[in-house]
């Protein structure tokens, strides 16, 4: 900490212009125990009424955050989740035309990708599968698309991110086999595969609940399913007309709000997809860049199988010695 109270206010108004506030209530703390000697007993009694102040306004944060999720969860189940948008059910036909398959996405093109998303590719190597690497110049040999969805994302209304999920979407009900994103990293092939074998339908799922979890339970970074599956189809359908009328994202997690809303509509498909937790496999992924050693390795290998990375990280940190390094060596 700065020893000047001037230098620590200066870094208390930067942490707050910038949102930061359990560091600042952090650094408060750290100030009274530390610091005494610069503070009287009325200005102690005005940093803590800060610090209650600044828990307040992260409280009412995250709220108005579970508040938005709250009304755009009800608005798309009122305009979207209706016969009319999704159809009657459909009976899943049960088959996979292309089982074996693992759909792997960068739609800027492999060569392209991060190093780690590079790593991540050659991990699912060991799963003995045909991988199907897609970029923007070859989907149209494997997905059909409305106009409306191509011609959206092409002016940017749709971003990348977004444009995958109706990709694996179109892939999964339309052919079947495994979507696995460009970031996820097998560790244990073998566990992997009797994972995804058998169910008609396979995700990850959000298992410790809290105010958001109500709404986006299901992750879709990791998905296998047969054609057809009625919880895939539903949500294609309402993403679908989503985006014919609305031009902007209400919410970033518009993908898990309708693949909840349709789970709703399939109960009994919804009963059989498995139950594995998606915490387990983003350890890692907060750990990238901590010191590698065997064992820790070996102890995040045994919480999961397959672990969800992300290419988001300081590309200017020095990976040597890191669990990120280790990865990229492999």
């Amino acid at each position: 900490m700065d020893g000047s109270m001037t230098g620590f206010l200066d870094s208390v108004l930067q942490a707050v212009e910038e949102d930061r506030f359990n560091e600042i209530v952090a650094g408060l703390q750290q100030l009274l125990e530390e610091h005494p000697e610069l503070l009287d007993q009325r200005a102690m009694r005005e940093i803590r009424l800060i610090q209650k102040l600044l828990e307040y306004r992260a409280d009412l944060q995250d709220w108005d955050y579970f508040r938005g999720l709250k009304e755009v969860y009800r608005e798309c189940e009122e305009r979207y989740a209706t016969d009319g948008v999704c159809g009657p059910a459909e009976d899943p036909e049960g088959s996979l035309p292309e089982p074996d398959v693992i759909w792997w996405c960068w739609l800027q093109g492999a060569d392209n990708a991060p190093q780690v998303a590079r790593a991540c590719l050659r991990s699912l190597e060991k799963l003995g599968r045909e991988i199907r690497v897609l970029d923007r110049d070859n989907l149209s040999e494997y997905v059909t698309m409305p106009d409306h969805i191509i011609r959206k994302w092409q002016e940017g209304i749709i971003d990348n991110t977004h444009f995958a999920d109706l990709v694996r979407l179109e892939l999964l009900t339309e052919r079947g086999g495994a979507w696995i994103d460009a970031t996820a990293y097998c560790t244990d092939a073998a566990r992997l595969k009797s994972m995804l074998e058998d169910a008609p339908l396979f995700c990850t799922r959000v298992v410790m609940q809290d105010g958001s979890s109500d709404y986006t339970t299901y992750d879709n970074w990791l998905l296998s399913a047969t054609v057809r599956n009625g919880i895939l189809n539903d949500t294609k359908r309402m993403l679908y007309a989503y985006w014919e009328q609305e031009d902007r994202l209400k919410h970033y997690f518009l993908f898990h709000i309708f693949f909840t809303l349709a789970t709703w509509r399939h109960p009994d498909e919804c009963a059989q997809i498995p139950v594995f937790s998606t915490e387990p496999c983003h350890v890692m992924q907060m750990e990238m860049l901590h010191p590698y050693t065997e064992l820790r390795w070996q102890q995040l290998c045994d919480m999961s199988c397959i672990h969800k990375l992300t290419w988001k990280y300081d590309t200017k940190a020095d990976l040597t010695g890191t669990i990120l390094g280790h990865v990229l060596e492999q």
